[in-house]
């Protein structure tokens, strides 16, 4: 059995809020307020393929993990990591780069089948 200490996960985002002014008038002289070219936020998400050997230290198990996240509009995080062909005993998402050991960030919680959800609120 592969005990996986650690799923690192960057993630970048860069989500664009824009105000729309309005005009207002009197009789026939009312103005359409302007447009904004700004899209609003929508839900992005990354799907990234994990295997052992990425686990900072190093490991010889084998199997593979796949991460599922979405950055909902309101910045709230929701998603799961899936394992196959080994079992974890703890998933985080961590601060840093690839191969750094980075600060926890949020701890996921355990499911059923070798699925970890992130927690609600994230």
């Amino acid at each position: 059995m592969f005990r996986k200490e650690a799923v690192c996960l960057g993630l970048m985002l860069a989500l664009g809020v824009a105000a729309c002014g309005g005009g207002g008038g009197r009789g026939g002289n009312a103005q359409v307020p302007p447009q904004s070219d700004t899209p609003r936020p929508v839900p992005v998400s990354y799907s990234v393929d994990l295997v052992p050997r990425q686990v900072v230290g190093g490991s010889a198990a084998t199997g593979t993990a796949r991460a599922t996240l979405t950055v909902d509009a309101d910045s709230s995080l929701t998603g799961e990591v899936a394992f196959s062909g080994f079992l974890a005993e703890k998933v985080t998402i961590n601060a840093g780069y690839a191969g750094a050991r980075g600060d926890v960030l949020i701890t996921l919680d355990r499911g059923n089948d070798g699925f970890w959800a992130l927690p609600t609120g994230s």
